[in-house]
């Protein structure tokens, strides 16, 4: 009887699911043509990035961006700026899915039990700004329920505060995970932080570990002095946690110190120098390592179009634990991030390596982390979306073990009028790596998919004056 159920559920599912693809791609099919033979405009659309910096600050016709003046060797990745329509601006918005999932206990292996749940989900974000200051918010998350199980949710919020006086620059910011499990490639609300922590900073969750809810936080303080016209200094401090509501689970955290020097080689080229100083600790046995990094930056940015940015150099390893005697060790490590508009489409571009907090289950990883995110206007009211990302992480001290972590994922969006939309998602997430445990945190090979289909509403944005 359980296996008709399951059956006949896949095949409601499966039809549902086909109905809202043909109502999705039907008006993109219909206007196909139309879009296709349309010369291209000389100035971008409302809310849409121009394809030149030139154009956004000459034409009058195109929306005005800001462009990203925070500092190369700080904590968090350069962007392409803010636009002026996304200041002053409180968006809010709900959105109700159906999903059916493969492996619903999540890294339980590489078997099929698919099961459906239902999902509702909350986004709002905040941006608020003044002569000088200015503050950000954002929030994404909600419930997912199971049939026969108990309800499940997940949280991400950030925040950050900017203050300004002549030459000084402070910027405060607290990024927070509240998840049911690993949030790399997870089903549902995927993690886009508004302050693009370097990833180093992280508490590491690129190992896919079996359901244990978690909390991971990220705590920054920056203060950025401007010696010159082109040069400046940064000094920042951070506290990263890990920490797993489990009984027995083993929690982490991570404290860092860095100071940079930052030159403006012309008005879209700057490099930095940085030196910065972490110590991870993992609660078995006293362990702990201290890491010291060296890096030398360059960041080139279009306001509006492009932000690419690269940094590497060496870090200095010390592994202290009670099971095996301190050791140095030398690691090379680099970042790079690469963002890029045109009118219709957006690409963003992140790959670091680097000697990482373990996910729980180790003291400290030798980690590689790729990401790509892909999104593209098809029409007016049809927008299509695929990410990926990749992780490699082999453990220091002696574990000869090594994770290899990936997920992709589609997207399509249909929206109706302007406050509501139709959407279709499919999810997949692999790895590979022998089985290990922590207490009641545990990693091992794993494989799932999820294909969702649901309903959102936009609310009306509320303005500041």
């Amino acid at each position: 009887m359980s296996f008709r159920n399951t059956m006949r559920n896949r095949l409601q599912f499966s039809l549902a699911s086909g109905l809202l693809l043909v109502v999705l791609l039907a008006p993109a099919w219909g206007q196909q043509d139309g879009t296709a033979t349309s010369a291209p405009s000389t100035s971008a659309p409302p809310g849409q990035l121009s394809t030149s910096s030139d154009q956004i600050e000459d034409n009058a016709g195109a929306e005005k961006i800001d462009p990203d003046t925070r500092p190369l060797s700080g904590a968090e990745y350069l962007s392409l700026g803010m636009p002026e329509g996304e200041k002053n601006v409180l968006n809010s918005s709900i959105r109700v899915d159906e999903r059916l999932d493969s492996n619903p206990r999540a890294a339980a292996g590489t078997g099929y039990t698919w099961r459906g749940d239902s999902d509702v989900f909350g986004q709002l974000s905040l941006n608020r700004s003044w002569k000088r200051n200015s503050f950000t918010a954002q929030y994404d998350g909600g419930g997912l329920f199971y049939a026969g199980q108990d309800p499940r949710s997940t949280h991400f919020v950030s925040l950050e505060q900017m203050l300004s006086w002549r030459r000084w620059t402070l910027t405060l910011s607290d990024e927070m995970i509240y998840a049911p499990e690993s949030p790399f490639g997870m089903p549902g609300p995927q993690y886009i932080s508004i302050l693009g922590i370097v990833i180093p900073f992280r508490p590491n969750q690129s190992i896919l570990t079996n359901q244990t809810t978690r909390i991971s936080n990220t705590s920054i303080g920056q203060a950025e002095y401007a010696l010159s016209r082109r040069t400046s200094v940064t000094a920042t401090a951070s506290y990263g946690l890990l920490d797993y509501t489990a009984a027995g689970a083993v929690n982490s955290s991570l404290v860092n110190g860095m100071l940079g020097y930052n030159y403006s080689l012309a008005p879209h080229d700057t490099i930095a120098i940085s030196y910065g100083y972490d110590q991870i600790s993992f609660g078995i046995n006293n362990s702990k390592t201290d890491i010291q990094t060296a890096n030398l930056s360059y960041a080139h940015q279009v306001t509006g179009r492009m932000s690419a940015q690269i940094m590497g150099g060496a870090q200095l390893a010390r592994i202290f634990s009670q099971a095996t005697p301190a050791k140095n060790s030398i690691y090379p490590t680099g970042h790079a991030k690469l963002i890029y508009a045109w009118p219709r489409t957006k690409l963003a571009f992140s790959v670091s390596k680097s000697l990482m907090s373990g996910a729980g289950v180790f003291v400290v990883t030798d980690s590689t982390i790729a990401e790509i995110t892909l999104s593209r206007a098809l029409s007016r009211r049809l927008n299509a979306s695929v990410a990926g990302g990749f992780a490699d992480n082999s453990p220091l001290g002696g574990v000869s073990r090594q994770y290899r972590s990936g997920f992709a994922s589609f997207g399509l969006e249909r929206n109706i009028g302007r406050h509501a939309g139709l959407h279709f998602t499919y999810n997949f997430q692999r790895q590979v790596g022998n089985s290990i445990c922590t207490g009641p945190v545990c990693a091992g090979p794993f494989l799932r998919q999820a294909i969702a289909a649901g309903f959102d509403w936009r609310f009306s944005p509320v303005v500041f004056h």
